[in-house]
């Protein structure tokens, strides 16, 4: 998932703009008081992976515990699920940060298991924890098997 541009310069908004809802992305701004505090969306996979979505978001420190994040991923993720006939949005959250776990799980995501040595965060290799929420679909009636 490309993350939305900061600092947000003229320069950089064209550029993530250009590159933001190709066929297999779509990604948004979270906008407050008319000014951008936040990104969320998907990277859709492709072939095999076609009805699957990863699903990233941020939220600028100042409006967290405002329920916007949790309100953002129910949008977002209804409209991958309806628009892209998903049948699997999978969020991946580093084990320290429960705020993020809570909005996954308060929007139907479930706890799938522990990615050990998954990512790097400040240069240390660190685990993550993966969420899915999952949607039954008709293959036949989606797309060409």
């Amino acid at each position: 998932m490309r993350f939305f541009p900061y600092p947000y310069t003229l320069k950089a908004a064209k550029n993530w703009i250009s590159r933001a809802n190709k066929p297999f992305r779509a990604q948004f701004a979270i906008v407050v008081d008319g000014k951008p505090v936040g990104g969320i969306g998907f990277d859709i996979g492709k072939n095999h992976h076609r009805k699957r979505a990863v699903f990233g978001y941020w939220l600028s420190e100042k409006h967290w515990g405002k329920g916007i994040m949790s309100e953002a991923t129910r949008l977002v993720t209804d409209y991958g699920f309806k628009k892209f006939k998903l049948a699997r949005i999978e969020a991946y959250v580093y084990p320290w940060n429960p705020a993020s776990q809570r909005v996954l799980i308060k929007n139907g995501f479930r706890l799938e298991g522990i990615l050990r040595n998954n990512s790097i965060k400040s240069g240390k290799v660190v685990n993550e924890l993966v969420f899915s929420k999952i949607k039954r679909i008709n293959l036949k009636k989606t797309t060409k098997q």
